[in-house]
């Protein structure tokens, strides 16, 4: 009924929804079935390079889902959020960036970048205070490199400057 999020497995052969606030769904592109599949998540739904994971926020948002697509079983839980409003996973699938919507309490919080090693299980320091805007994304060009667009940073008048986005090697 309520439709908020899709996305295509990496080889198209799977279609998910978020079907409900909280529930994502299933279905064989081929044939239009639904798949006896479903896991908690909701919000924006990301692929890995390979199709072997997916993030997801968790169904509160204060959480991110390392989930796997083929038994929709949750692997790992990255809690500590506010509100998770992106993901990305690298190309190399040693990287997770999260957009973390802070609440703002004495002029200090908004959209903060936090990156994880999917490898050591830790956040990677030094992107808590970037003022970001989801969504972020990774590029690839023999790294990984994090593509952000700043939150406060667009010229209020005709000429002026502005700061509209900045790259990050993690």
């Amino acid at each position: 009924r309520n439709i908020e999020h899709i996305t295509f497995s990496p080889d198209s052969k799977t279609l998910f929804a978020e079907v409900e606030f909280d529930e994502t769904a299933a279905w064989e592109t081929a044939t239009l079935k639904k798949k006896p599949l479903k896991f908690s998540a909701s919000g924006p739904l990301v692929f890995n390079k390979l199709g072997t994971f997916i993030a997801a926020p968790g169904a509160n948002k204060e959480s991110a889902l390392i989930i796997n697509p083929a038994t929709g079983k949750t692997v790992r839980t990255i809690p500590g959020f506010t509100f998770v409003a992106s993901l990305a996973f690298d190309p190399s699938g040693k990287f997770l960036a999260i957009n973390d919507e802070e609440a703002v309490i004495d002029g200090k919080g908004g959209m903060r970048l936090k990156v994880w090693s999917l490898l050591t299980g830790r956040r990677v320091p030094g992107f808590d205070n970037v003022d970001s805007h989801p969504p972020v994304a990774f590029a690839s060009q023999g790294k990984s490199v994090i593509l952000i667009q700043f939150e406060n940073s667009f010229a209020d008048e005709p000429g002026e400057k502005s700061k509209i986005g900045a790259l990050f090697d993690p």
